[in-house]
C-alpha cells in the first residue's frame, strides 16, 4: 500500500509575480518565502513585501502574538490583502 503524501509544489520562474503586490520578481535572488501569511506552494513574494508584510508578522509570532491579530493589524494600517487568500 502506497502511503506517500503528495503535495503540490511551486517552481519559481524569473518574472513570476509576487503573491502580494503582483509585481514581477526579476531575479531568483529576490524571491522570498511568504510564510506564514502566504502559501509557498502558490508562489513567492518580493523583497519589499517580505520586509513590510512577512517579517513583521514573523516577529509578532516570535513575541507570542496570534497570527489573526497580526494580519488584522496590518490591514488596519492600510496594507493590501494578499492575493492567494
Amino acid at each position: 500500500m502506497d502511503t506517500t503524501v503528495k503535495e503540490e509544489t511551486y517552481d519559481f520562474v524569473v518574472g513570476d509575480k509576487c503573491i502580494f503586490c503582483q509585481k514581477p520578481i526579476l531575479d531568483y535572488g529576490f524571491a522570498r518565502n511568504p510564510a506564514p501569511i502566504g502559501d509557498l506552494n502558490k508562489g513567492r513574494c518580493c523583497i519589499h513585501c517580505d520586509k513590510n508584510l512577512v517579517l513583521p508578522i514573523r516577529l509578532g509570532i516570535i513575541e507570542g502574538l496570534e497570527l489573526s491579530y497580526l494580519i488584522k493589524k496590518l490591514y488596519s494600517l492600510g496594507l493590501p490583502k494578499y492575493k492567494n487568500e
